[in-house]
């Protein structure tokens, strides 16, 4: 992780306390201001903003802090054999696995030969899986009549090689 990386997870850590500080507050006064006022609306309010306070279950299953999601980068050209390397994270059936988000930019084609262009970039997310890992299922939200493809994962490597996936 570079220094400017570093002062960037920094920086969001920093912010995402400053959201729960800010959830918490207004929930606390919303929930005391709906049993003052008797209203369902402003406690229903302030026990939403307590929920969104509330940090996400982790892989365990608590709900420690640890992040649900790591971001990986690809350097360079996504070759065979540096791919066949990272692969573990695609090759674990889903459910088991959690599901890849991919941050892509500029233009592939999937299996079937449709192509799919995103010039100023675009998320995608890895949904299934199949041929030992090699074929993935995308969901894409960007053409309801393309919602969900298929593509081999070293062309899926190549798409997002500048940006990189979380997973």
């Amino acid at each position: 992780m570079t220094g400017q990386d570093e002062a960037l997870r920094r920086r969001a850590q920093r912010l995402a306390w400053l959201i729960i500080g800010w959830d918490i507050i207004e929930g606390a006064v919303a929930v005391t201001a709906g049993l003052v006022a008797s209203s369902i609306a402003l406690l229903g309010f302030g026990i939403d903003s307590t929920i969104e306070s509330s940090p996400p279950p982790s892989s365990s299953g608590s709900c420690a802090a640890e992040p649900a999601y790591r971001t990986h980068m690809i350097p360079g050209a996504a070759t065979p054999a540096r791919w066949t390397s990272s692969r573990p994270t695609w090759s674990t059936p889903l459910p088991a696995a959690v599901p890849l988000v991919a941050n892509i930019v500029g233009s592939a084609t999937d299996t079937d030969g449709g192509w799919h262009s995103f010039p100023g970039g675009h998320y995608i997310a890895v949904v299934g899986y199949k041929d030992d890992g090699r074929t993935v299922r995308i969901a894409d939200s960007a053409n309801p009549a393309t919602a969900s493809y298929w593509m081999t994962t070293i062309d899926l490597a190549n798409w997002m090689a500048t940006r990189g996936y979380s997973a």
